[in-house]
């Protein structure tokens, strides 16, 4: 993703987005590399938290934010990273799924 974004910055760029814990497989995007190209192209990062935000700001002070073997590593996705302008936390999906049921 951070390839495409660099090939294909224009200067019509207003924001990059990324997503951090996103729904349902629980990946992460690469928010401190986001930051640095925002910062770099002078454009806000706008951080897209979705349900998995409500656990994973618990999971650094509980210690299980390191990894296991190199899997499962959480990098911060928050205001501590320098480049994020904005952060939406909520759980819309989870009506999607009482749908679906």
């Amino acid at each position: 993703m951070i390839y495409l974004i660099i090939r294909n910055h224009s200067d019509d760029f207003i924001k990059i987005v990324g997503s951090a814990i996103n729904f349902p497989d629980g990946n992460q995007d690469d928010i401190p590399a986001l930051g640095r190209l925002a910062s770099q192209y002078n454009v806000g990062l706008h951080v897209d938290c979705c349900l998995g935000s409500f656990i994973v700001p618990f999971l650094e002070p509980a210690g299980l934010s390191g990894g296991q073997d190199g899997r499962y590593k959480l990098l911060p996705f928050d205001f501590r990273v320098e480049g994020v302008t904005s952060i939406s936390c909520d759980t819309h999906k989870v009506r999607v799924l009482r749908f679906a049921l």
